[in-house]
């Protein structure tokens, strides 16, 4: 196997920009994060737009941007959810221009074990807390009536509350996007926001709803009609 396959192709330069500072990315700094980013990290994954480590505790992690052909889309995703969705996302900071902060120089582990320094004043990144993948937090619910209905609730809700501020999401992925963080659904994979008229929501939410109720006919079946049930209540 070759070091490119064992190492999940990340390297420094994936994650260097050639963009010019844009003032409407900046975000005030957060006392936290110096705190969070002074533990060492470990490689976790990557995805086509960031490679993730996890923080030692597992508590969080840190979305390390790759540069893409779609970097502006990205970070004005990334700038929307901060804004407008932080407890939604679990989002703590994102930094997305270099800036002489003083913030930590990151010290991870890659894929294949690796010591890697990251000066963070010099990279685009986002810092998160680390959810649950929901496919994993319902299949742990099953058997508890209480606990399931209320994870297909927060589902829901969640879905609601970005809707109603005119965000979709452009990804329809529902494991890759949605999580549980202290018991409580979050979306997990915000990338892709982008605003919309409200007359998209109800669209919005069918297409996500549908792809539950396909997970549920496979997994729990007897679940699908209290998710049909309180989706028209949504409505």
């Amino acid at each position: 196997m070759v070091v490119k396959e064992l190492t999940r192709g990340f390297r420094l330069g994936k994650i260097r920009f050639d963009l010019p500072f844009c003032l409407d990315w900046e975000t005030e700094p957060n006392p936290a994060v110096n705190e969070i980013l002074s533990q060492p990290f470990k490689y976790l994954n990557k995805g086509t737009q960031c490679y993730v480590f996890e923080s030692r505790d597992g508590q969080f992690v840190i979305k390390l941007f790759r540069s893409t052909s779609k970097d502006k889309v990205l970070f004005d995703a990334c700038k929307m959810a901060y804004d407008h969705l932080r407890e939604e996302t679990g989002l703590i900071y994102v930094h997305l221009n270099p800036t002489p902060m003083n913030l930590p120089i990151l010290h991870c582990k890659d894929a294949i074990g690796r010591k890697i320094q990251i000066p963070l004043d010099q990279y685009r990144f986002a810092l998160q807390k680390k959810a649950e993948p929901l496919r994993d937090a319902l299949l742990r619910a099953h058997g508890n009536s209480a606990q399931m209905k209320k994870r297909l609730d927060d589902f829901l809700q969640l879905l609601s509350l970005r809707t109603a501020k005119g965000i979709v999401n452009a990804d329809s992925n529902l494991s890759r996007n949605f999580g549980f963080l202290d018991d409580r659904a979050i979306e997990i994979d915000f990338g892709n926001y982008r605003q919309s008229s409200g007359d998209d929501r109800q669209a919005e939410m069918k297409r996500y709803v549908q792809k539950l109720q396909v997970w549920l006919e496979k997994n729990d079946p007897a679940w699908v009609p209290y998710l049909n049930e309180q989706w028209e209540k949504s409505k």
